[in-house]
Order: structure tokens, then sequence, then C-alpha cells
């Protein structure tokens, strides 16, 4: 990253400490319900998709396809300023003294371009004092291969209609991005 950030050091994971869910769809399949309150929400349809042929085998988390994603300096902008934000909104909020929150992130298909962010959001974060990490691919079960929809019928996930999340929401996106196409 570009820089350290000043007011979270070496991840400590003390009792009492925040828990932030970093959670990721894809927009062709319907806005998640998300049953826990929003700090931000990223959306990555307007960034640049990697190749059709590293997106036909890979997903986020596989380094082939991060690397290239990666390689996007207006990628790397959109993560730095929504970090920024986040700190912002985890110091000056009520998650201060602990509780859980959501960071959502969404792409078109779920699968490559906001695993590749919630991912490397995921990373940074883990680094903070106070906070432990969960990540969830709503859209591709990267461990199992399993889609939100067979997770659904299965009864394997809790998707419940009804919870959108909180008032406290906030959408990240980068003005300098053009409209690339979708996944």
């Amino acid at each position: 990253m570009p820089y350290t950030r000043r007011s979270h050091t070496n991840g400590d994971l003390r009792p009492n400490g925040l828990c932030i869910h970093v959670i990721t769809y894809g927009r062709k399949r319907g806005h998640a319900q998300i049953p826990i309150p929003k700090l931000i929400h990223v959306d990555c349809v307007q960034t640049e998709p990697p190749p059709l042929e590293l997106r036909e085998k890979y997903t986020g988390v596989d380094k082939e396809l991060s690397d290239v994603y990666w390689s996007n300096p207006l990628h790397v902008k959109l993560l730095q300023e929504t970090l920024d934000q986040l700190e912002i909104k985890i110091l000056n909020g009520p998650f201060l003294q602990g509780g859980c929150a959501a960071v959502v992130v969404n792409c078109m298909s779920g699968k490559h371009r906001s695993v590749a962010m919630a991912e490397k959001l995921a990373d940074e974060i883990q680094q903070w004092d106070r906070i432990v990490v969960n990540r969830e691919h709503l859209d591709t079960d990267v461990v199992s291969g399993q889609t939100r929809e067979t997770r659904i019928e299965v009864g394997t996930h809790n998707d419940r209609p009804g919870t959108q999340g909180s008032t406290q929401e906030r959408v990240v996106s980068s003005p300098e991005v053009e409209e690339m196409g979708e996944e």
C-alpha cells in the first residue's frame, strides 16, 4: 500500500473489538440482502474487468487474475479511497467501541472485480487494531464453488428478505473511472 495508516498498527485482536464482514455479490443476480449495518458499499461495476480468458479460468482470489486487476492504478486509487473513508467512519462512528458491520463490494458477476477488491480490503483491514475480518463471497463460494442461488436452495446461507442494512451505508466509486463494460 502507498502509505501506512496512523490510527491502526498491528492487527492486535482484543476483546470487544469490531467485527467487519467483507461481503461480495454480483449485480446481475440482484442486490444482496445483508442483515447487519453497512459501513461502506464499494461499486466496482465501473472498474475495468480483467481479460475474458482470465475471467473464464479464475476468480478474484486467484493470483493470476488478482495481479492483473491490481496492475491498474485506478483500482489501487479506489482501494485507497475506500480505506480512507472506512477509517474515518470507524474512528468517528458508533463502531469505535466494537460491534459488527459490513463492507459490501459488488461488480456485475460477483466473481472477479468485487472479489479481488474485497480480498485486498480484507487483507488491509485485518492489520488494523481490534478488528476481526470475515470474508464472504455470495456469488462464488471460493471454497466449495457454490453460488448464492445454490446455497439458498440447500439452506446453507442466510439471505433473508427485508434486511437491507442501515443508513450508514455509503457507495464508493471513483469518478475518474469510465464505464468499461460488463463482466
